[in-house]
Protein backbone atom coordinates (compact mmCIF):
# COMPACT_ATOMS: atom_id res chain seq x y z
CA UNK A 1 0.00 0.00 0.00
CA UNK A 2 1.69 3.46 -0.86
CA UNK A 3 1.50 6.25 1.34
CA UNK A 4 -0.60 9.26 0.99
CA UNK A 5 -1.68 12.46 1.96
CA UNK A 6 -5.52 12.28 2.75
CA UNK A 7 -6.72 14.83 0.20
CA UNK A 8 -8.74 17.22 2.49
CA UNK A 9 -4.96 17.61 4.10
CA UNK A 10 -3.69 18.75 0.36
CA UNK A 11 -6.88 21.12 -0.34
CA UNK A 12 -6.84 22.74 2.92
CA UNK A 13 -2.66 23.73 3.19
CA UNK A 14 -2.08 23.80 -0.78
CA UNK A 15 -4.00 27.19 -1.51
CA UNK A 16 -1.22 29.61 -2.84
CA UNK A 17 -1.43 29.54 -6.58
CA UNK A 18 2.20 28.88 -8.38
CA UNK A 19 2.55 30.00 -11.98
CA UNK A 20 5.80 27.56 -13.54
CA UNK A 21 7.18 29.06 -16.61
CA UNK A 22 8.57 26.35 -18.65
CA UNK A 23 12.01 27.57 -20.34
CA UNK A 24 12.39 26.77 -23.95
CA UNK A 25 15.21 25.77 -26.01
CA UNK A 26 18.34 28.72 -26.08
CA UNK A 27 18.71 30.73 -29.08
CA UNK A 28 22.03 31.62 -30.64
CA UNK A 29 22.44 33.92 -27.69
CA UNK A 30 22.02 31.35 -25.26
CA UNK A 31 18.23 33.47 -24.20
CA UNK A 32 15.36 30.80 -23.79
CA UNK A 33 11.50 31.88 -23.72
CA UNK A 34 9.24 31.51 -21.78
CA UNK A 35 7.18 28.23 -22.27
CA UNK A 36 3.16 27.85 -21.83
CA UNK A 37 2.71 28.52 -17.96
CA UNK A 38 1.43 25.63 -15.99
CA UNK A 39 -0.94 26.34 -12.74
CA UNK A 40 -0.07 24.59 -9.66
CA UNK A 41 -1.31 25.09 -5.73
CA UNK A 42 1.01 24.51 -3.20
CA UNK A 43 2.47 25.54 0.35
CA UNK A 44 4.63 28.90 0.53
CA UNK A 45 6.91 29.14 3.49
CA UNK A 46 9.43 32.47 3.79
CA UNK A 47 12.14 31.13 5.98
CA UNK A 48 15.88 31.53 5.29
CA UNK A 49 17.71 27.92 4.84
CA UNK A 50 21.10 27.03 3.38
CA UNK A 51 20.87 24.45 0.45
CA UNK A 52 23.16 23.21 -2.73
CA UNK A 53 22.22 24.29 -5.74
CA UNK A 54 22.56 22.16 -9.20
CA UNK A 55 26.06 23.32 -9.19
CA UNK A 56 26.59 22.07 -5.87
CA UNK A 57 27.70 25.28 -4.62
CA UNK A 58 26.01 26.45 -1.21
CA UNK A 59 23.18 28.76 -1.47
CA UNK A 60 20.54 30.82 0.74
CA UNK A 61 16.89 30.00 0.12
CA UNK A 62 14.18 32.61 1.72
CA UNK A 63 11.00 31.06 -0.05
CA UNK A 64 9.95 27.25 -0.02
CA UNK A 65 7.57 26.07 -1.99
CA UNK A 66 6.03 22.89 -1.10
CA UNK A 67 3.81 20.81 -3.65
CA UNK A 68 2.72 17.76 -4.50
CA UNK A 69 5.49 15.03 -4.99
CA UNK A 70 4.57 14.21 -8.46
CA UNK A 71 4.05 18.41 -9.50
CA UNK A 72 7.57 18.47 -8.72
CA UNK A 73 8.97 15.78 -10.79
CA UNK A 74 7.01 17.51 -13.64
CA UNK A 75 8.84 21.00 -13.05
CA UNK A 76 12.04 20.99 -14.89
CA UNK A 77 15.17 23.05 -12.59
CA UNK A 78 15.60 25.03 -15.02
CA UNK A 79 11.71 26.69 -14.82
CA UNK A 80 10.84 30.01 -13.41
CA UNK A 81 8.50 30.32 -10.68
CA UNK A 82 6.26 33.60 -10.43
CA UNK A 83 4.15 33.15 -6.79
CA UNK A 84 3.60 35.63 -4.00
CA UNK A 85 6.28 38.50 -4.27
CA UNK A 86 8.29 36.94 -6.58
CA UNK A 87 8.05 37.19 -10.24
CA UNK A 88 9.72 34.77 -13.13
CA UNK A 89 12.20 33.64 -10.02
CA UNK A 90 15.24 31.10 -10.76
CA UNK A 91 14.62 27.65 -8.98
CA UNK A 92 17.79 27.76 -6.40
CA UNK A 93 17.09 23.52 -5.96
CA UNK A 94 14.58 21.24 -5.45
CA UNK A 95 13.71 17.61 -3.40
CA UNK A 96 10.98 15.02 -3.76
CA UNK A 97 10.30 13.67 -0.27
CA UNK A 98 9.37 9.83 -1.19
CA UNK A 99 7.08 7.58 0.68
CA UNK A 100 6.52 3.73 1.05
CA UNK A 101 7.11 2.08 -2.22
CA UNK A 102 9.12 4.92 -3.75
CA UNK A 103 5.56 6.97 -3.59
CA UNK A 104 6.20 10.94 -4.52
CA UNK A 105 4.66 12.37 -1.44
CA UNK A 106 5.35 15.78 -0.97
CA UNK A 107 8.07 18.01 -2.80
CA UNK A 108 10.50 21.90 -2.03
CA UNK A 109 11.34 24.26 -4.60
CA UNK A 110 13.57 26.74 -3.05
CA UNK A 111 13.83 30.15 -4.42
CA UNK A 112 16.32 32.48 -3.81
Amino acid sequence: MAQRIRPGIYESLMGTSVLVYPQEASDSLGDTTDGPSELYYGYVYENTEKVLNNLGQEELSHMQIFLRGDDVDKIAATSLITCRGMIKSRIVSRKIYSGRADAKVIGVLYLP
